[in-house]
């Protein structure tokens, strides 16, 4: 995959702004999205995704709204502050803040529910075309899948194994639901 764009071989940089009087917000927010982000990439054992790097047309040091000291990298091209401050939109600046953290929640919960159902079982589930044996659709087939999972929380593998318990028997039914119709025979010829 050395040629993908979504795998680049190297973090894609990410210049955070900070100006004079800066809320803390505005550059902690999104530094601790792509921090986190690369956090989540480590614990899955591949490299960061992301190089976030707070940039300033006052570095070294910017004062934030609250007096603290910002320490920033200068802007790369120095002539760009000006035309970043004059053409800088609130409304624009929060509605990309917004959906950062909108796609960030997407992939945590995309990662939870991947861990929760096995390593590929989600992309199995949503992407895959379903043969037409099989009894249930998609949002049946999760759901059951999540009766049993909570069924196996609850109940010992003791009670499982005892054909005249409950447990054993729920699991059973879970299981019928779940399986692939049988096939006819095929004619011999």
């Amino acid at each position: 995959m050395p040629d993908d764009p979504r795998f680049p071989p190297n973090p894609r940089v990410v210049a955070i702004l900070a100006y004079p009087a800066v809320q803390l917000l505005d550059v902690a927010g999104p530094l601790q999205v792509f921090t986190s982000a690369n956090e989540l990439a480590a614990r899955d054992g591949a490299a960061p995704l992301y190089a976030p790097l707070v940039v300033s047309a006052d570095a070294p040091v910017v004062t934030a709204s609250a007096g603290l000291g910002l320490v920033a990298a200068p802007l790369p091209n120095a002539r760009a502050g000006p035309h970043v401050q004059a053409t800088f939109s609130w409304d624009r600046f929060f509605a990309i803040q917004l959906w950062i953290f909108v796609l960030f929640l997407i992939y945590v919960t995309a990662t939870e529910l991947n861990r929760l159902f096995g390593h590929g079982e989600l992309s199995r589930i949503f992407f895959t075309t379903r043969p037409s044996e099989l009894q249930l659709n998609r949002r049946e087939r999760v759901r059951e899948l999540t009766r049993l999972s909570k069924l196996a929380d609850a109940h010992s593998v003791d009670e499982f194994r005892d054909p005249t318990s409950i447990a054993h028997t729920q699991l059973i039914e879970i299981v019928r639901r779940l399986a692939v119709r049988p096939r006819p025979p095929a004619p011999a010829s």
